[in-house]
């Protein structure tokens, strides 16, 4: 959700910065600029655009109440600013993207999330996938949804979720994107990391073994690009379930591995 408002923020500021340029104007200040971040849910209608995917109230409130916290937050809506402020002076790095402005803040700050935050994170996923449809939930595991097809599918999976899973979700969601203003992100060692992924796959190959009815799920474990969407998602769901299910130190390092 929060990348779609980004794409907007930035055709908005940035044809605001080079309209200022052009004129030979001064640019928007930092506080003009955190101001109509601010303005970002009601800018791109974001109330008409979410019922057209299928929000209805409470969901649909919730989710507006989500977009006008998250740009209205001042160090997130601060780190932004400070992102364009950086790109008009031509202070940004060459090769920078420009999902590079809020992408990672929630990757860093997701890793620095309690554990129990992260599993509720990951439960999430997994209910997402569960609300749409199988062949779906198969594109998606397979990579083979187009960008704007896998926003809209997952929009729509997400206004099922009843009102109580989404409010901890989307708050969950700025609190991690705030916290990766801030907070270097927690990571594994490649060793560590190494381990989990052979952990966690070897718990797979178990469940898989002893229960004849994931006889698909081996074939896509072994080829993922001729399985077929049903064995996709069966995959990517018996992935999240299994994960999950470890304890402890296993439990903490596959959580940092699976957003890795």
């Amino acid at each position: 959700m929060y990348l779609k408002a980004l794409f907007t923020c930035l055709t908005l500021i940035m044809a605001t910065l080079s309209g200022a340029s052009l004129a030979q104007q001064s640019p928007p200040t930092r506080t003009e600029l955190i101001e109509f971040i601010g303005q970002i849910p009601e800018l791109k209608g974001t109330r008409e655009a979410m019922a057209q995917l299928g929000y209805k109230s409470p969901q649909l409130d919730l989710v507006v109440d989500h977009e006008q916290r998250l740009w209205n937050d001042k160090v997130i809506a601060g780190y932004v600013a400070d992102r364009l402020i950086g790109l008009y002076n031509g202070n940004l790095p060459n090769g920078w993207a420009p999902e590079g402005l809020i992408a990672p803040l929630f990757d860093s700050g997701y890793t620095n999330l309690s554990r129990s935050d992260k599993i509720f994170y990951f439960k999430v996923q997994s209910a997402i996938l569960n609300a749409m449809s199988v062949n779906e939930c198969g594109l998606i595991i397979k990579g083979r949804m187009s960008e704007r097809r896998l926003e809209r599918t997952i929009s729509r999976a997400e206004a099922r979720l009843s009102a109580d899973t989404l409010k901890r979700y989307y708050q969950l969601q700025r609190t991690a994107i705030r916290t990766g203003v801030s907070k270097a992100p927690k990571t594994l060692s490649p060793a560590d990391s190494a381990r989990i992924q052979e952990k966690l796959n070897a718990a797979v190959r178990s469940r898989i073994e002893s229960d004849p009815n994931l006889k698909g799920v081996a074939a896509a474990m072994e080829n993922m690009n001729r399985a077929s969407t049903t064995n996709a998602c069966q995959t990517g769901l018996l992935y999240y379930d299994t994960a999950l299910s470890m304890k402890g130190r296993d439990l903490d390092h596959v959580l940092l591995y699976m957003n890795e």
